[in-house]
């Protein structure tokens, strides 16, 4: 199994403390964001790559950050986008890991500057399990249709398969939001 880590946003809502450093590489109790989730995924014999998708301006402080690293071992790519007014979203480069890698096994992606307390080899495993022929999403519900306005909603229908998403919706339309993990 592949990880792709799509961290090539340009992470705006932080304004000053994000304009030099990408926010996963700030440190959340004295380590990087990103480090939760990769020391997770090293545990993990299931996955052989890792696949860091970034931008132009944040691709060094990756590579950097990724050399002092032990564990999987962990392409980072450069989508070529300067600024957040170029850049190519976050379907795009996803699409981009997939064609220059030509990575033909199954593949997990993880949005790294997300912190949760679950075991994700644990989730994974019981994925497989009951959801083996469909693509699964981690999903959270917020329980106040307030607080789901600052993320990604969704909406299922009876059979538990995503019937909608919107991205930080004025209304949303449920109190499920995304974990970015699928």
């Amino acid at each position: 199994m592949k990880v792709i880590l799509p961290v090539a946003g340009y992470s705006t809502r932080f304004g000053e403390v994000a304009e030099y450093a990408p926010k996963q590489l700030l440190p959340v109790l004295g380590k990087p964001i990103i480090d939760y989730t990769l020391d997770q995924i090293d545990r993990m014999d299931e996955i052989d790559k890792v696949y860091l998708i970034t931008n132009d301006r944040f691709y060094q402080h990756f590579a950097n950050h990724v050399a002092r690293r032990k564990g999987k071992p962990i392409e980072v790519l450069n989508d070529g986008s300067k600024s957040n007014n170029d850049r190519r979203g976050t379907i795009r480069d996803i699409g981009l890991v997939l064609e220059r890698s030509k990575i033909s096994d199954d593949v997990m992606i993880v949005f790294p500057d997300n912190l949760f307390d679950f075991n994700l080899e644990e989730a994974l495993r019981s994925f497989r399990g009951r959801y083996s022929e469909y693509p699964v999403l981690v999903v959270y519900d917020v329980g106040d249709f307030e607080k789901a306005k600052r993320f990604g909603v969704l909406k299922t229908g009876p059979d538990n398969k995503v019937m909608s998403f919107a991205e930080k919706p004025d209304n949303p339309t449920s109190t499920l939001v995304s974990t970015g993990i699928y």
